[in-house]
């Protein structure tokens, strides 16, 4: 992870930048232990961790937009466009192709998990910085 600001908030683009680039890690990484040790939920793990990296990057890019046009409206619906296709993906796989729930919670929760590190990562290095 890079070098810290001076002062930061979690709507940095460093953050943003360092929890996505954890959750990439991460979603091969818990997708290979779930392949080995829960092969029944293994599907499930892959497929909620690819929502969830598809989550954070949809709302990373209405950020984006927002920040570069200011239209609330447009970036809002937008925004609600892209999660309610993304609701309606994750009930289809969960309910036609009947990935398995408790794997497919397991691999969506990377994404909370990488951002609980990358913050304990930032409180971390900003507390031994200021101690030097």
């Amino acid at each position: 992870m890079g070098d810290l600001p001076d002062r930061w908030d979690p709507s940095l683009p460093i953050f943003v930048n360092d929890v996505q680039r954890l959750m990439v890690i991460m979603w091969p990484v818990v997708s290979l232990v779930g392949l080995i040790f829960f092969r029944p939920q293994a599907v499930g793990i892959l497929m909620g961790g690819l929502i969830a990296v598809i989550l954070f990057v949809s709302a990373v890019r209405a950020g984006k937009v927002f920040t570069e046009r200011c239209d609330y409206n447009s970036v809002m619906f937008g925004l609600v466009g892209s999660q309610l296709i993304i609701w309606v993906g994750m009930a289809v796989l969960l309910a036609y192709f009947k990935v398995d729930g408790p794997g497919f919670v397991i691999g969506v929760s990377i994404l909370p998990v990488a951002i609980i590190m990358t913050l304990t990562w930032y409180l971390i290095k900003g507390a031994s910085g200021r101690s030097e």
